[in-house]
């Protein structure tokens, strides 16, 4: 049986937010990618996952705006 992984917390965490499953999975990963793999999730979590939040923020607003200048 496996346990509860950091990812479904970090899915708990934000699911709540609003925010989709795959968005969170995504920023999550490019996050990981970025601050080295698995070492990474201590950048994560952080402060209550404040990195994936705001990173979660600016790719919404990011999209927010794509979609404004192509109207």
């Amino acid at each position: 049986m496996q346990g509860i992984t950091r990812m479904d917390v970090a899915l708990d965490a934000m699911r709540p937010l609003g925010f989709r499953t795959q968005l969170i999975l995504r920023t999550v990963n490019e996050l990981l990618d970025v601050y080295g793999g698995n070492q990474g999730w201590c950048f994560i979590e952080e402060t209550y996952y404040k990195l994936l939040m705001e990173a979660l923020l600016s790719k919404q607003q990011g999209s927010a705006e794509y979609k404004v200048e192509n109207i």
